[in-house]
């Protein structure tokens, strides 16, 4: 008679050891290796930016800033890509240097 054995699902085997807080600039993109970001000067120019001001609603997820993963805070000046999420404006304008797409929907983030 042939024993069975079961195999184990290894995918998430690290999982303890990931750092899920790490955010989207520490992700590697492993799909390319060409840098399709844009110039200082062409995101100083396409970029809108707004000073950041809270409102009396609840936190939701305009009040982070998906690339780093800190909070907004009054006065701060956010970044919109051309799809209407905004960032950090530092941040947002490191990340289109490196690729010009939006770090959450993957659309082009500003067009030229």
């Amino acid at each position: 008679m042939q024993r069975r054995t079961s195999t184990t699902n290894t995918i998430f085997q690290n999982e303890a050891t990931f750092d899920f807080g790490s955010g989207l600039l520490a992700l590697p993109d492993q799909t390319e290796n060409v840098n399709t970001g844009l110039s200082k000067e062409v995101i100083f120019a396409r970029m809108n930016r707004i000073m950041y001001q809270s409102t009396e609603r609840s936190i939701s997820d305009d009040d982070t800033c998906f690339i780093c993963l800190d909070d907004n805070s009054d006065g701060q000046i956010i970044g919109s890509a051309d799809c209407q999420h905004t960032f950090h404006v530092d941040c947002i304008s490191l990340w289109l240097m490196q690729k010009n797409s939006c770090p959450l929907c993957k659309r082009i983030a500003l067009a030229i």
